[in-house]
């Protein structure tokens, strides 16, 4: 990896795309503080410090500031509901947790030795994504319905969860636990992120118009969407637009899901 260019991302093989959204890594020397927004999404970080260890870090309801920091990580972050075929465990029960892998029973030290070795950062990558692909492969897909749900949730426009409910013939609560279960979010939860998350790419690209950007992206209005954002990202539209940095350059899930349905 290049010195300038210490965060990185690679799009998974093509067997893992409807699972993993991106493998990722991050090498700073000094590193500096971030702000790290829910997405919906599951990590699995290996880090690769002066402790070298395997966290899973679950769904998170609210932003997040990590201090200032030498980091040397190779992660893998699960697209909304893909971590179900990694955990042998209900992703809800990692909501807003940072959990070692060895606590869920997942033995993760031959592969921590082997990335200590490992002499570039491609090999790591490799290494880590083979790890996750060996479980992923291995175990049976999320039920049809429950992935219909989360791509009727997490799509441009929402409907209400009803209605999703109603098309998919189960009921609200039904519904509710199956979501939870699998993304570690309730319905509504994931929804309103997947719509702050396009919300936010928007404005980080230069969208300056928030009054319309509001109505594009399913707000009532614009103080709607400065409320949703205040909530979920504990910005501004104006301190989303001008601190880029501070939460790029992270692709957003959803920001690129209908490139790669």
């Amino acid at each position: 990896m290049s010195a300038d260019a210490p965060y990185e991302e690679h799009l998974p093989r093509a067997a893992l795309a409807g699972v993993i959204d991106r493998v990722w890594t991050k090498r700073e020397r000094a590193g500096r503080e971030a702000r790290v927004l829910p997405d919906g999404c599951v990590d699995v970080m290996f880090h690769l410090g002066t402790r070298p260890r395997a966290v899973v870090v679950g769904a998170m309801t609210s932003a997040r500031v990590v201090p200032a920091m030498a980091r040397d990580i190779v992660a893998v972050r699960f697209r909304p509901g893909g971590a179900a075929r990694f955990l042998d465990a209900p992703v809800d029960t990692i909501t807003d947790a940072h959990v070692e892998l060895d606590a869920l029973g997942i033995e993760a030290r031959p592969v921590i030795d082997a990335l200590t070795r490992s002499p570039t950062i491609e090999a790591r990558r490799a290494l880590v994504e083979s790890f996750v692909a060996s479980r992923v492969l291995a175990s049976a897909a999320v039920d049809r319905t429950t992935s219909r749900a989360i791509a009727r949730l997490v799509a441009p426009g929402a409907p209400r969860i009803a209605a999703v409910a109603e098309e998919l013939g189960i009921s609200r609560q039904h519904l509710a636990r199956r979501v939870r279960a699998v993304v570690g979010l309730g319905p509504k939860e994931l929804a309103r992120i997947a719509r702050a998350q396009r919300a936010m790419a928007a404005i980080a690209r230069g969208d300056r118009d928030h009054a319309a950007l509001a109505i594009e992206h399913g707000f009532a209005d614009q103080a709607h969407l400065v409320h949703e954002l205040g909530a979920i990202a504990g910005m501004t539209p104006g301190a989303i637009a001008r601190a880029r940095g501070s939460i790029s350059p992270i692709t957003s899930a959803f920001d690129v899901a209908e490139e790669r349905a």
